[in-house]
């Protein structure tokens, strides 16, 4: 395990296996969290995307980060009691099951980051030409005002994603 420094407050957990490239930067900046925002990250692995957010002068509400790994989800505990975090619930669970994990419309703002898969493997999109269009696709099926962006846009079940995303007024 080693640590890097993200502020002055909080540093994060990472591993060989579990770090952060410059598309979770990109995502968290995407994403434009407010201060009225509870989120909630989707395939979280370190946890990078929300702690990202919770540097920002004006943080999120909470932060919820879902990891399937359960070395991954020790690191982000790890990060979130060394910097203090009270603010960030690192949570294992599968995606498949994100329903029965968290109850529906919780979130203001859902994000997701799931792992790359070379060649055959993994899910493919069966909407190409909605999965090109990306996250202002995607964020026309929230449940307004709830926002969902991903990366690579359109990657997730948004039937699953979008569970998450709440209905109340922005």
């Amino acid at each position: 395990m080693q640590w890097e420094k993200l502020s002055e407050t909080i540093q994060i957990a990472i591993d060989d296996t579990h770090r952060f490239g410059t598309d979770a930067f990109l995502l968290e900046h995407f994403a434009a969290v407010r201060g009225i925002d509870m989120v909630c990250d989707l395939c979280a692995g370190c946890g990078i995307i929300g702690l990202l957010m919770l540097r920002r002068e004006r943080p999120p509400q909470s932060v919820t980060a879902v990891e399937i790994a359960p070395d991954a989800v020790e690191l982000m505990r790890h990060t979130a009691e060394f910097s203090s975090l009270t603010h960030f619930t690192p949570l294992q669970g599968d995606l498949r099951e994100i329903r029965t994990l968290l109850p529906a419309h919780s979130f203001r703002l859902v994000t997701c980051n799931p792992p790359y898969m070379i060649g055959q493997h993994g899910l493919t999109n069966p909407h190409m030409p909605k999965a090109i269009a990306g996250p202002a696709t995607n964020r026309r099926k929230a449940a307004p005002p709830g926002r969902c962006v991903t990366q690579p846009p359109g990657c997730c079940n948004t039937g699953d994603t979008f569970a998450c995303a709440s209905a109340r007024n922005a």
